[in-house]
Protein backbone atom coordinates (compact mmCIF):
# COMPACT_ATOMS: atom_id res chain seq x y z
CA UNK A 1 0.00 0.00 0.00
CA UNK A 2 1.77 3.53 -0.44
CA UNK A 3 1.39 6.57 1.27
CA UNK A 4 -1.44 8.04 -0.48
CA UNK A 5 -3.45 4.80 0.70
CA UNK A 6 -2.27 4.83 3.85
CA UNK A 7 -3.36 8.35 3.86
CA UNK A 8 -6.64 7.68 3.33
CA UNK A 9 -7.56 5.01 5.56
CA UNK A 10 -8.85 7.07 8.42
CA UNK A 11 -11.67 8.47 6.08
CA UNK A 12 -12.07 5.32 4.32
CA UNK A 13 -12.78 3.74 7.53
CA UNK A 14 -15.22 6.26 8.82
CA UNK A 15 -16.84 6.71 5.25
CA UNK A 16 -17.64 2.46 5.44
CA UNK A 17 -18.49 2.43 9.30
CA UNK A 18 -21.03 5.43 8.58
CA UNK A 19 -22.60 3.51 6.01
CA UNK A 20 -22.97 0.55 8.19
CA UNK A 21 -24.81 2.81 10.92
CA UNK A 22 -27.24 4.04 8.34
CA UNK A 23 -28.44 1.19 6.59
CA UNK A 24 -28.84 -0.57 10.26
CA UNK A 25 -30.76 1.95 11.37
CA UNK A 26 -32.94 1.62 8.41
CA UNK A 27 -33.84 -2.22 8.67
CA UNK A 28 -37.57 -1.52 10.59
CA UNK A 29 -40.45 -1.61 7.43
CA UNK A 30 -41.82 1.88 8.05
CA UNK A 31 -45.37 2.89 7.64
CA UNK A 32 -46.81 2.97 3.97
CA UNK A 33 -47.17 6.52 4.24
CA UNK A 34 -43.35 6.92 5.81
CA UNK A 35 -40.07 7.56 3.75
CA UNK A 36 -37.81 5.76 6.45
CA UNK A 37 -35.63 3.62 4.81
CA UNK A 38 -33.10 3.00 1.93
CA UNK A 39 -34.23 4.42 -1.63
CA UNK A 40 -32.17 4.10 -4.99
CA UNK A 41 -32.80 6.85 -7.70
CA UNK A 42 -33.85 4.44 -10.46
CA UNK A 43 -34.16 6.49 -13.63
CA UNK A 44 -33.23 10.52 -13.69
CA UNK A 45 -34.83 13.08 -16.71
CA UNK A 46 -32.98 15.80 -17.63
CA UNK A 47 -33.79 18.95 -18.81
CA UNK A 48 -32.93 18.62 -22.39
CA UNK A 49 -35.01 14.79 -22.14
CA UNK A 50 -32.05 13.04 -21.21
CA UNK A 51 -32.88 9.99 -19.46
CA UNK A 52 -29.84 8.38 -17.46
CA UNK A 53 -30.88 5.45 -15.79
CA UNK A 54 -29.21 3.87 -12.84
CA UNK A 55 -26.53 2.61 -11.64
CA UNK A 56 -24.89 4.55 -14.99
CA UNK A 57 -22.30 4.20 -17.25
CA UNK A 58 -19.63 5.16 -15.17
CA UNK A 59 -21.02 2.24 -12.41
CA UNK A 60 -23.04 4.34 -9.84
CA UNK A 61 -25.70 3.98 -7.83
CA UNK A 62 -27.49 7.09 -5.68
CA UNK A 63 -29.60 6.09 -2.43
CA UNK A 64 -31.43 8.34 0.24
CA UNK A 65 -31.20 6.72 3.46
CA UNK A 66 -34.20 8.49 5.62
CA UNK A 67 -34.23 8.06 9.41
CA UNK A 68 -37.16 8.13 11.44
CA UNK A 69 -35.81 11.75 13.09
CA UNK A 70 -36.08 13.59 10.02
CA UNK A 71 -32.50 13.46 8.59
CA UNK A 72 -31.56 11.90 5.55
CA UNK A 73 -28.41 10.58 4.38
CA UNK A 74 -27.49 11.22 0.71
CA UNK A 75 -24.71 7.95 -0.32
CA UNK A 76 -23.70 7.13 -3.48
CA UNK A 77 -21.99 3.60 -4.02
CA UNK A 78 -18.89 3.70 -6.74
CA UNK A 79 -18.27 0.64 -9.12
CA UNK A 80 -14.55 0.23 -10.16
CA UNK A 81 -13.50 -2.95 -11.76
CA UNK A 82 -14.93 -5.59 -10.27
CA UNK A 83 -15.50 -4.19 -7.11
CA UNK A 84 -17.75 -1.83 -5.51
CA UNK A 85 -17.34 1.65 -2.75
CA UNK A 86 -19.67 3.34 -0.65
CA UNK A 87 -19.01 7.22 -0.02
CA UNK A 88 -21.45 9.16 2.41
CA UNK A 89 -21.54 12.46 0.57
CA UNK A 90 -23.74 14.73 2.76
CA UNK A 91 -27.03 15.12 5.13
CA UNK A 92 -30.08 17.12 5.85
CA UNK A 93 -33.79 17.07 7.06
CA UNK A 94 -36.62 15.77 4.94
CA UNK A 95 -40.35 15.66 6.16
CA UNK A 96 -43.33 15.01 4.59
CA UNK A 97 -46.55 17.40 5.25
CA UNK A 98 -49.79 17.65 3.96
CA UNK A 99 -49.05 15.50 0.82
CA UNK A 100 -45.60 17.83 0.15
CA UNK A 101 -42.36 16.38 -0.28
CA UNK A 102 -40.16 19.05 2.21
CA UNK A 103 -35.87 18.70 1.66
CA UNK A 104 -33.70 20.74 3.21
CA UNK A 105 -36.86 23.30 4.03
CA UNK A 106 -37.13 23.40 0.29
CA UNK A 107 -40.93 22.31 -0.46
CA UNK A 108 -39.96 19.87 -4.15
CA UNK A 109 -42.79 18.69 -6.61
CA UNK A 110 -43.15 15.10 -5.52
CA UNK A 111 -45.59 12.21 -6.25
CA UNK A 112 -45.11 9.40 -3.29
CA UNK A 113 -47.21 7.01 -5.84
CA UNK A 114 -46.91 4.08 -3.31
CA UNK A 115 -44.81 3.08 0.07
CA UNK A 116 -41.92 2.12 -1.86
CA UNK A 117 -42.21 4.47 -5.28
CA UNK A 118 -42.04 8.22 -5.73
CA UNK A 119 -40.98 10.97 -8.24
CA UNK A 120 -39.34 13.99 -7.66
CA UNK A 121 -39.55 16.94 -9.72
CA UNK A 122 -36.34 19.90 -9.06
CA UNK A 123 -34.82 22.31 -11.10
CA UNK A 124 -36.04 20.77 -14.35
CA UNK A 125 -34.92 17.51 -13.49
CA UNK A 126 -37.54 14.64 -12.98
CA UNK A 127 -36.64 11.86 -10.25
CA UNK A 128 -37.82 8.80 -9.83
CA UNK A 129 -36.87 6.54 -6.36
CA UNK A 130 -37.69 3.26 -5.14
CA UNK A 131 -37.56 1.43 -1.97
CA UNK A 132 -34.81 -1.27 -2.48
CA UNK A 133 -35.57 -4.62 -1.59
CA UNK A 134 -34.02 -7.06 1.10
CA UNK A 135 -31.42 -8.63 -1.17
CA UNK A 136 -30.44 -4.86 -2.25
CA UNK A 137 -30.12 -3.90 1.42
CA UNK A 138 -28.01 -6.90 2.07
CA UNK A 139 -25.73 -6.20 -1.10
CA UNK A 140 -24.98 -3.02 0.24
CA UNK A 141 -24.42 -3.90 3.47
CA UNK A 142 -21.96 -6.87 2.22
CA UNK A 143 -19.95 -4.18 0.07
CA UNK A 144 -19.58 -2.32 3.55
CA UNK A 145 -18.39 -5.29 5.28
CA UNK A 146 -16.08 -6.08 2.65
CA UNK A 147 -14.11 -2.47 2.96
CA UNK A 148 -14.11 -2.59 6.76
CA UNK A 149 -10.35 -3.52 7.93
CA UNK A 150 -10.28 -7.53 8.68
CA UNK A 151 -9.56 -7.51 11.97
CA UNK A 152 -13.62 -6.91 12.13
CA UNK A 153 -13.96 -10.78 11.47
CA UNK A 154 -12.01 -11.61 14.42
CA UNK A 155 -14.07 -9.07 16.64
CA UNK A 156 -17.56 -11.56 15.40
CA UNK A 157 -15.72 -14.68 16.54
CA UNK A 158 -14.58 -13.04 19.52
CA UNK A 159 -18.19 -11.58 20.23
CA UNK A 160 -19.94 -14.92 19.44
CA UNK A 161 -17.13 -16.77 22.07
CA UNK A 162 -18.64 -14.76 24.89
CA UNK A 163 -21.27 -16.81 26.43
CA UNK A 164 -19.17 -19.36 26.46
CA UNK A 165 -16.42 -18.98 29.40
CA UNK A 166 -17.02 -15.20 30.76
CA UNK A 167 -13.40 -15.51 32.37
CA UNK A 168 -12.27 -16.12 28.67
CA UNK A 169 -14.05 -13.06 27.68
CA UNK A 170 -12.97 -10.38 30.74
CA UNK A 171 -9.16 -11.92 29.57
CA UNK A 172 -9.89 -11.79 26.08
CA UNK A 173 -11.32 -7.91 26.76
CA UNK A 174 -8.04 -6.84 28.61
CA UNK A 175 -5.76 -8.00 26.04
CA UNK A 176 -7.92 -6.08 23.40
CA UNK A 177 -7.93 -3.40 25.40
CA UNK A 178 -4.02 -3.41 25.24
CA UNK A 179 -4.01 -4.34 21.91
CA UNK A 180 -6.77 -1.23 20.99
CA UNK A 181 -4.43 0.94 22.70
CA UNK A 182 -1.23 0.19 21.43
CA UNK A 183 -2.80 0.06 18.05
CA UNK A 184 -4.34 3.61 18.07
CA UNK A 185 -0.92 5.07 19.85
CA UNK A 186 0.80 3.70 16.21
CA UNK A 187 -1.80 4.68 13.90
CA UNK A 188 -1.44 8.40 15.71
CA UNK A 189 2.23 8.12 15.29
CA UNK A 190 1.77 6.78 11.18
CA UNK A 191 -0.78 9.40 10.86
CA UNK A 192 1.24 12.21 12.54
CA UNK A 193 4.25 11.08 10.20
CA UNK A 194 1.96 11.15 7.03
CA UNK A 195 0.39 14.52 7.84
CA UNK A 196 4.21 15.76 8.02
CA UNK A 197 5.18 13.96 4.66
CA UNK A 198 2.17 15.34 3.26
CA UNK A 199 2.82 18.91 3.93
CA UNK A 200 6.19 19.06 2.38
CA UNK A 201 4.85 17.14 -0.57
CA UNK A 202 2.54 20.31 -0.98
CA UNK A 203 4.98 22.88 -0.21
CA UNK A 204 7.15 21.20 -2.75
CA UNK A 205 4.18 21.76 -5.17
CA UNK A 206 3.25 24.70 -4.49
CA UNK A 207 6.97 25.80 -4.46
CA UNK A 208 6.63 24.31 -8.36
CA UNK A 209 3.60 25.92 -9.28
CA UNK A 210 5.23 29.15 -8.09
CA UNK A 211 8.56 28.86 -9.95
CA UNK A 212 6.59 27.89 -13.60
CA UNK A 213 4.32 31.27 -13.33
CA UNK A 214 7.50 33.02 -12.98
CA UNK A 215 9.69 31.67 -15.48
CA UNK A 216 7.76 31.01 -17.85
CA UNK A 217 9.12 32.54 -20.92
CA UNK A 218 6.49 35.47 -22.77
CA UNK A 219 5.98 33.32 -25.83
CA UNK A 220 4.68 30.47 -23.93
CA UNK A 221 2.48 32.58 -21.70
CA UNK A 222 1.15 34.01 -24.92
CA UNK A 223 0.33 30.95 -26.75
CA UNK A 224 -1.26 29.59 -23.02
CA UNK A 225 -2.90 32.83 -23.15
CA UNK A 226 -4.69 31.94 -26.35
CA UNK A 227 -5.81 28.93 -26.01
CA UNK A 228 -7.44 29.97 -22.80
CA UNK A 229 -9.55 32.49 -24.43
CA UNK A 230 -10.24 29.74 -27.33
CA UNK A 231 -11.55 27.88 -24.48
CA UNK A 232 -13.71 30.15 -22.72
CA UNK A 233 -15.54 31.33 -26.02
CA UNK A 234 -15.89 28.01 -27.55
CA UNK A 235 -19.35 26.79 -27.92
CA UNK A 236 -18.42 23.71 -25.41
CA UNK A 237 -18.45 26.53 -22.77
CA UNK A 238 -20.90 28.44 -23.73
CA UNK A 239 -23.53 26.04 -23.88
CA UNK A 240 -22.00 24.69 -20.32
CA UNK A 241 -22.66 27.98 -18.85
CA UNK A 242 -26.17 28.79 -20.56
CA UNK A 243 -27.38 25.24 -19.11
CA UNK A 244 -25.99 26.27 -15.88
CA UNK A 245 -27.82 29.63 -16.11
CA UNK A 246 -31.42 28.11 -17.36
CA UNK A 247 -31.34 24.71 -14.88
CA UNK A 248 -29.07 24.64 -12.62
CA UNK A 249 -28.64 21.35 -12.78
CA UNK A 250 -25.56 19.21 -13.55
CA UNK A 251 -25.51 15.31 -13.89
CA UNK A 252 -22.41 13.09 -13.25
CA UNK A 253 -21.32 12.92 -16.28
CA UNK A 254 -21.32 16.92 -16.85
CA UNK A 255 -18.39 16.93 -13.81
CA UNK A 256 -16.18 13.84 -16.00
CA UNK A 257 -16.95 15.91 -19.21
CA UNK A 258 -16.24 19.67 -17.45
CA UNK A 259 -12.72 17.96 -15.93
CA UNK A 260 -11.91 16.34 -19.09
CA UNK A 261 -12.59 19.49 -21.32
CA UNK A 262 -10.25 21.52 -18.71
CA UNK A 263 -7.32 18.87 -19.37
CA UNK A 264 -5.92 20.59 -22.64
CA UNK A 265 -6.23 24.05 -21.25
CA UNK A 266 -4.93 23.62 -17.71
CA UNK A 267 -2.95 20.46 -18.38
CA UNK A 268 -1.58 20.25 -14.45
CA UNK A 269 -5.02 21.70 -12.79
CA UNK A 270 -6.76 18.19 -11.69
CA UNK A 271 -4.07 16.51 -11.08
CA UNK A 272 -2.31 19.25 -8.81
CA UNK A 273 -6.08 20.12 -6.79
CA UNK A 274 -6.56 15.94 -6.47
CA UNK A 275 -2.81 16.02 -4.51
CA UNK A 276 -4.17 18.26 -2.09
CA UNK A 277 -6.72 15.50 -0.87
CA UNK A 278 -9.79 17.95 -1.12
CA UNK A 279 -13.27 16.00 -0.79
CA UNK A 280 -15.34 15.96 -3.69
CA UNK A 281 -17.16 18.65 -2.67
CA UNK A 282 -14.24 21.15 -1.97
CA UNK A 283 -13.06 19.56 -5.58
CA UNK A 284 -15.89 20.46 -7.31
CA UNK A 285 -16.14 23.80 -5.96
CA UNK A 286 -12.92 24.73 -7.60
CA UNK A 287 -13.49 22.91 -10.82
CA UNK A 288 -16.80 25.66 -11.06
CA UNK A 289 -14.26 28.51 -10.06
CA UNK A 290 -11.39 27.46 -12.76
CA UNK A 291 -14.23 27.86 -15.30
CA UNK A 292 -15.26 30.83 -14.36
CA UNK A 293 -18.80 29.75 -13.21
CA UNK A 294 -20.43 32.87 -10.75
CA UNK A 295 -20.42 32.25 -7.32
CA UNK A 296 -24.43 32.72 -7.09
CA UNK A 297 -24.86 29.84 -10.15
CA UNK A 298 -22.08 27.79 -7.92
CA UNK A 299 -24.40 27.86 -4.76
CA UNK A 300 -27.19 26.37 -7.45
CA UNK A 301 -25.47 23.92 -8.98
CA UNK A 302 -24.28 22.65 -5.29
CA UNK A 303 -27.87 23.16 -3.72
CA UNK A 304 -25.60 24.94 -0.71
CA UNK A 305 -26.28 28.60 0.18
CA UNK A 306 -23.49 31.45 -0.75
CA UNK A 307 -21.96 31.07 3.38
CA UNK A 308 -21.57 27.18 2.70
CA UNK A 309 -19.85 28.09 -0.61
CA UNK A 310 -17.45 30.32 1.22
CA UNK A 311 -16.93 28.13 3.81
CA UNK A 312 -15.74 25.32 1.69
CA UNK A 313 -13.44 27.78 -0.20
CA UNK A 314 -11.77 28.83 3.21
CA UNK A 315 -11.84 25.69 4.38
CA UNK A 316 -10.29 24.27 0.90
CA UNK A 317 -7.41 27.29 1.69
CA UNK A 318 -6.91 26.42 4.94
CA UNK A 319 -6.35 22.66 4.36
CA UNK A 320 -4.12 23.35 1.57
CA UNK A 321 -1.93 26.30 3.20
CA UNK A 322 -2.07 24.98 7.16
CA UNK A 323 -2.93 28.22 7.68
CA UNK A 324 -6.13 30.62 7.69
CA UNK A 325 -7.36 32.01 4.45
CA UNK A 326 -10.44 33.47 3.63
CA UNK A 327 -12.33 32.61 0.48
CA UNK A 328 -10.93 34.94 -2.04
CA UNK A 329 -6.90 33.51 -0.71
CA UNK A 330 -8.17 29.91 -2.58
CA UNK A 331 -9.72 32.15 -5.42
CA UNK A 332 -6.63 33.40 -5.99
CA UNK A 333 -4.78 30.22 -5.79
CA UNK A 334 -7.19 28.56 -8.26
CA UNK A 335 -6.97 31.38 -10.70
CA UNK A 336 -2.22 29.88 -10.58
CA UNK A 337 -2.97 26.82 -11.07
Amino acid sequence: MDHSKRFNVTRTILATLTTVVLLAACMSKPAETDLTGVWMREQEVLPDSTIVTYPNEMGQSFYKVYSADGTYYFVYMQRQGDKEHLFPQHTTTWKVRDGRYIEGGVTMDATIHSADSMTVRWQGATETWRRITDSERDHIAEVSRVEMIQQAKDMEAFLLALSHKEYAWRMTLLWWAIGAAVVIALFFAIYGWLMRKKKKEIEQRLHEIEQRNQLMPKKVADARAEVVADFFNSDYYVALRQRIQDTGRLSPDDWQKMEEALRPVYPDFATTLRSFRLSDVEFQVSLLLKLRIPLKDISTVMCKDASTISSIRSRSYQKVFHKKGGSRDWDDFIATL
